[in-house]
């Protein structure tokens, strides 16, 4: 995976969201500690919109992913979603190559390898 050839570090509540601090202000903080991002879109939230209900990814991942890009630009913040037909994403995103993996994969490995070496061969080419 991308941890073999990148200092890789996985957000959970206390690397970056910390005891005492707002959200907004850890995201503003991390974005400055990371030179790239990679954002996991999977389809946890339900949307009602013209009468259809599809599963979308979480607002928050989403606005994290529209901050990265905004700070570190759209070849540094990459998004990763499941290749499934039932989760929408948002029409600004539509224009923009994600990375995808197989989410019926039993072997994670296997699912997330072409996945990470798309996102490896950009981090590469860009430095």
């Amino acid at each position: 995976m991308l941890s073999n050839d990148f200092s890789v570090i996985v957000w959970n509540q206390g690397t970056v969201f910390g005891l005492g601090t707002s959200t907004l202000e850890a995201l503003e903080n991390a974005i400055s500690e990371y030179d790239y991002a990679v954002f996991v879109f999977t389809p946890d939230d339900k949307l009602y919109s013209r009468g259809t209900t599809t599963h979308v990814p979480r607002d928050n991942v989403i606005f994290e992913l529209g901050m990265f890009i905004g700070k570190l630009g759209r070849l540094k913040a990459f998004a990763v979603h499941p290749v499934i037909n039932e989760m929408a994403l948002p029409s600004d995103l539509k224009g923009i190559t994600t990375a995808i993996y197989d989410p019926n994969e039993d072997n994670l490995a296997a699912a997330l390898g072409p996945a990470a070496n798309c996102i490896r061969n950009a981090i590469l080419k860009a430095d």
